[in-house]
């Protein structure tokens, strides 16, 4: 199966319409000999550090590719069929499970829009979006199978420390397997010390997570020192209060869950659902149900077609909800002290605060709570934070920054997915709980 999906990647990859656009025609005349570098990665380095990035990797990366497609195409198709296969080995390790779950994550990546995944330029958009995510995922695995305390071979540090070494360049990957690898070395210790024991078991893995782990807390300073960064949050600083930079960000974060018709939160706002009614937490507590199906319909109701969506299209063109969201892509930005953006933000808050109510419920005394959490807001702080720049005040008109958030949503779907027993119990039980019209006992409708 999994050879299957790496020929079915493979022929995706290869077959892309392929067109010099956006970022990837700047990088090409920079590779070029009769550039402005002369073709010298060195100098390209040099001047990018100091005046707009410190992915140093990554940029060296898109300098060496960009005239070399079958090798981009390649290193895509790695990335992809990794970011397709790892999440269901991460998530669990029931083998009768797997074929499932890695069903639901390939349907979820043909799922994101084509302009999430190259939006500025084929080689630009992967090299500094997939790339660190399916590479992240294969640097991620070795944390979290010490925190499952499962075993595996040390086979996988071939591949695990290489991508740690890379993904370090992209500055949101490096913040969270840094934590990772932290967390899962600090839970190694409490539990060693629970258990009156001094040394660990895998003695290989602390020291290579230890390694890496100091490895990324120096990328992470060396990002927020960067030249270059500072100088582009200088370039495209925004001026405004810092409060409306933030009530922006969060609309704007918010927004990309629920109006920009993703079906990855759409499924998982479903599956919390089914979970809820199966679970009989709708019949004895009426309202949890109906919490738990307002997100859904707030989703299908307030979408944005820019991205996709055509449920509900003809409800929203019909009262014109378009009108009142305000619009990151529009220039002429509104007050949030305005009816506009306060509808945003009212709407939002009252979907998130469903979401996270029906999620607490539905999973109320499982351990998986605490990691749907955890993913829930480590997916949506990635968004945030690209949104705001990291203190650049930055407006976010690009759905490429959407893609960590997409699949942090797909990750905490798969873990609520090894809840679901039987998704025919959760519609039965949905369907009865609807039912208005009651049964007399001979069998007839009451009139």
């Amino acid at each position: 199966m999994l050879a299957g999906l790496a020929v079915i990647i493979l022929a995706l990859v290869f077959n892309l319409r392929w067109n010099w656009q956006g970022d990837d025609a700047i990088y090409r005349e920079f590779a070029s000999i009769d550039g402005q570098f002369g073709g010298s990665l060195t100098e390209f380095l040099r001047l990018r550090l100091s005046n707009w990035t410190s992915r140093v990797a990554i940029e060296a990366a898109i300098f060496l590719v960009i005239e070399h497609l079958i090798l981009w195409r390649v290193i895509t198709a790695i990335a992809l069929w990794l970011v397709v296969v790892l999440p269901p080995f991460l998530i669990t390790d029931d083998a009768e499970r797997r074929p499932l779950l890695l069903l639901v994550m390939g349907l979820f990546a043909l799922s994101v829009p084509s302009v999430v995944w190259f939006g500025a330029g084929f080689i630009a958009t992967s090299a500094n979006y997939l790339w660190p995510l399916g590479f992240g995922l294969l640097a991620a695995l070795p944390a979290v199978l010490l925190m499952q305390r499962r075993s595996f071979s040390p086979l996988w540090y071939l591949g695990a420390v290489p991508a740690a070494l890379f993904v370090g360049s992209a500055e949101i990957v490096a913040v969270l397997l840094a934590g990772l690898y932290l967390f899962s070395l600090g839970l190694e210790v409490y539990r060693l010390r629970s258990a009156g024991n001094v040394l660990p078991r895998n003695r290989v893995a602390w020291v290579i997570l230890g390694l890496l782990s100091a490895f990324l807390v120096g990328m992470v300073v060396f990002h927020l020192l960067s030249p270059g960064n500072a100088s582009r949050r200088l370039d495209n600083w925004n001026f405004d209060p810092w409060p409306v930079i933030l009530e922006r960000s969060y609309s704007s974060t918010l927004r990309q869950v629920f109006m920009s018709g993703y079906v990855i939160p759409l499924v998982f706002f479903t599956v919390i659902m089914l979970i809820v009614f199966s679970s009989g937490l709708a019949r004895r507590l009426p309202l949890v149900g109906l919490l738990a199906g307002f997100p859904i319909v707030g989703s299908l109701l307030l979408r944005d077609a820019y991205v996709a969506g055509t449920l509900g299209t003809a409800f929203a063109d019909q009262f014109n909800f378009g009108n009142l969201l305000w619009d990151p892509r529009d220039p002429a930005l509104p007050s949030s002290l305005d009816l506009p953006s306060l509808f945003v933000f009212t709407t939002l808050t009252l979907l998130l605060a469903t979401s996270l109510i029906s999620v607490i419920y539905a999973f109320w005394g499982d351990r998986r709570l605490v990691v749907i959490l955890i993913l829930l807001v480590a997916g949506l702080a990635t968004k945030f934070i690209t949104v705001n720049s990291i203190g650049g005040g930055l407006i976010d008109r690009y759905h490429r920054t959407d893609l960590f958030m997409l699949v942090a949503f797909a990750l905490a779907t798969l873990v609520a997915l090894t809840k679901c027993r039987s998704v025919r119990a959760g519609l039965a039980s949905l369907s009865r709980s609807v039912r208005t019209v009651p049964v007399n006992k001979a069998g007839t409708d009451e009139v």
